[in-house]
Order: structure tokens, then C-alpha cells, then sequence
């Protein structure tokens, strides 16, 4: 049993120490990394640091939302000091995107960029955060909180 109670998210319990992840999926990231080679492992590693970089470019564009810290790798955080993050979050949600419940502290929506898959739909998030913050602005209140997803057990 693996329980964690000092995490930004609240406590996490799994268990077993590797997580949410199995043996299975050790053995399949094996085999893709056999199959790919160096070179290919690379060439997919530049395209989502560029998807990362664009993200983080149109977060930047959206008035009233920051960057937390400075990422240095393919997860992020973002939040906004006028708004309330979890409903952003709920409004994502309401917009068919798998958003886990917001961390507490600092407030942010957690990201990551772990495949390609993403990359490919970042100008329509990206789209979609704008006209949720613009909504939010506009004093909409009415997005569904119970659509956010979960992360841990708290």
C-alpha cells in the first residue's frame, strides 16, 4: 500500500507503490521503444515539445491566466487570479474535456502532454478555454461541477 498525504491534490492511497500503472504497461513501453529506435523516440519527443510550447504560448494569450512556474517538462499547471479555476474546469468539462479536479494549492488546472494524441487538439482546447474564460467573465456561473473528473482518493 502506497498513501501519500503531503501532495498538492490532497491524499493519494494506491495499492501498489508503482501507482495507477502496471507491469503490463512497463512491457508495452518496451516494446515500443524497441520498435521505434532512438531516432523515432526522438522525432515524437520534439513534436510534443512543440505542442507544449504552443499551449503555453495560447495559455499566455488568454487574458487573466498564468503559467504556474516554469515548466520545465511536458506537465503544467495553469490558473487565473480573477477567476475561480474550478470553474474553468467545469466549463472544460461541459466541453468534452477530461478535466481532473483542480489542485488546491496553488489553484490550477493540471496538464500534461504525454502523447501526440493532444497535440493534435490544442487549438480546439486552446479555443475553448478562451470562450469559457470569456463566458466566466461575463458572469457565467452555470457550468456543471460534478463533470470534473477525479485524481487520487481526496
Amino acid at each position: 500500500m502506497f498513501d501519500f498525504d503531503n501532495w498538492s491534490r490532497g491524499r493519494y492511497v494506491t495499492s501498489t507503490f508503482a501507482g495507477t500503472r502496471s507491469g503490463a504497461n512497463i512491457a508495452a513501453a518496451w516494446a515500443v521503444m524497441r520498435f521505434l529506435g532512438i531516432e523515432g523516440y526522438c522525432r515524437i519527443s520534439e513534436r510534443i515539445w512543440q505542442a507544449r510550447d504552443r499551449l503555453i504560448e495560447g495559455i499566455h494569450g488568454i487574458d487573466g491566466l498564468f503559467i504556474c512556474g516554469k515548466p520545465e517538462l511536458t506537465v503544467m499547471s495553469y490558473g487565473s487570479r480573477a477567476l475561480d479555476v474550478s470553474d474553468i474546469a467545469a466549463g472544460l468539462s461541459a466541453r468534452g474535456w477530461y478535466t481532473v479536479a483542480p489542485s488546491r494549492h496553488p489553484p490550477a488546472i493540471n496538464l500534461g502532454i504525454l502523447s501526440l494524441a493532444f497535440a493534435e487538439v490544442i487549438h480546439e482546447y486552446l479555443s475553448d478555454l478562451q470562450e469559457i474564460v470569456e463566458q466566466l467573465n461575463g458572469g457565467e456561473k452555470s457550468f456543471d461541477h460534478s463533470l470534473i473528473g477525479n485524481y487520487g482518493s481526496g
